[in-house]
């Protein structure tokens, strides 16, 4: 009997060890396939792409709801859905599905930060889309707008090398009143810093899941930022340099857009 039992103890170990790497295995694929998802959808720069991309993450995150990353992902998504909304090829339905994205993008991440709480990104994002909610109803401000800089500056202090977080924060502040603590040269400056770390950073993730989105929508901002100072050669120029990136992003071509109906 003890010897049965010795002989079924490491088959017992090696079976769950293969059931672990299985599991592990298919929470990578799963988890490349929806980022090889959403990096189409941003290519394309498509909202039904950004919303289907949505959905997928959103049962990942229900498959894996211990990993963090399913729910940044989701979160991800789901604010591209409402910037697809605002700068996509066709309009969509308006601010009841923007809010929805919204809402559950904040849900999203703040189940990211509850497994993961030291995610710089995962704070930059959940200020912005705090700030997105204010944008929807500026009597929110009183009770979100001190958690909006509060997730700022704990992505930056948590992490003060990452582009994105710079990106996030820099468009935020380019839509927020300089009253409100945002404004245009607020802006710039954290566009700038997040323009110069994305010049560094590989395009190909170190580890799996790890993002490297944003480059050319963060020169397409800055192109922005500088239209709205009427500084027009410095935003043709950044919107020159987002195409040079993503040929397709729709933040830098409605701008050239608009440069050429200035320019008539």
């Amino acid at each position: 009997m003890i010897e049965a039992i010795e002989l079924k103890m490491p088959t017992v170990v090696l079976t769950v060890l293969v059931l672990a790497h299985s599991s592990s295995a298919d929470y990578e694929r799963e988890l490349a396939r929806g980022i090889e998802q959403f990096n189409s959808a941003y290519d394309a720069w498509n909202a039904g792409q950004f919303e289907s991309t949505a959905a997928y993450f959103g049962e990942i995150a229900k498959k894996y709801p211990e990993a963090h990353l399913p729910h940044y992902w989701k979160a991800v998504a789901d604010f591209h859905c409402v910037t697809g909304i605002m700068f996509g090829e066709k309009q969509g339905p308006g601010a009841k599905q923007a809010l929805s994205h919204i809402e559950s993008g904040i849900a999203s991440l703040r189940k990211s930060l509850a497994i993961s709480p030291d995610d710089s990104e995962s704070h930059a994002l959940l200020g912005t889309l705090y700030g997105l909610r204010i944008f929807m109803n500026p009597l929110m401000a009183v009770s979100l707008g001190p958690r909006v800089f509060d997730e700022f500056a704990t992505a930056i202090a948590q992490d003060s090398t990452n582009p994105r977080t710079y990106y996030l924060i820099g468009m935020s502040y380019l839509f927020t009143p300089a009253i409100l603590g945002g404004g245009v040269a607020k802006a710039i400056g954290y566009l700038e810093k997040a323009s110069g770390f994305y010049a560094i950073e590989s395009p190909s993730p170190k580890a799996p899941g790890e993002p490297t989105w944003g480059h050319s929508t963060c020169l397409a901002f800055l192109g922005r930022a500088y239209e709205k100072q009427n500084k027009l050669s410095a935003a043709d120029s950044f919107y020159t340099k987002a195409l040079e990136i993503n040929v397709k992003d729709k933040v830098a071509r409605d701008g050239f857009k608009r440069l050429e109906n200035h320019y008539e």
